[in-house]
């Protein structure tokens, strides 16, 4: 689910439920996931096996320029997948705190 519209400061009364939060941590995760893998990618085809920063920089400024081209359809599923992946790491991370607590 990507919000249909981007606003900032307050309009109206509405309620603070974390979705709109949570949608943004999970394209930025999904960002950063494509950009770990484009610049996987380039520095494989240039014959190196060390990932640079430049490296980095120059994926994260594709994926910059690219990201929002995908189709809407792929995007909110990998959005969605990324969303229950959070929802699972958060699971866990109450697990670990539970075992903490005994």
């Amino acid at each position: 689910m990507v919000p249909t519209t981007l606003r900032t400061g307050l309009v109206g009364e509405e309620v603070d439920d974390g979705a709109a939060e949570t949608t943004v941590i999970a394209l930025m995760r999904v960002f950063m996931k494509d950009a770990i893998l484009v610049a996987g990618r380039c520095t494989c085809a240039q014959g190196r096996r060390t990932l640079t920063g430049e490296d980095m920089q120059r994926a994260l400024k594709y994926c910059a320029r690219t990201f929002f081209e995908r189709d809407e359809q792929d995007l909110s599923e990998v959005l969605e997948r990324e969303r229950r992946e959070m929802d699972e790491e958060d699971e866990e991370d109450d697990g670990e705190e539970d075992e903490e607590d005994d």
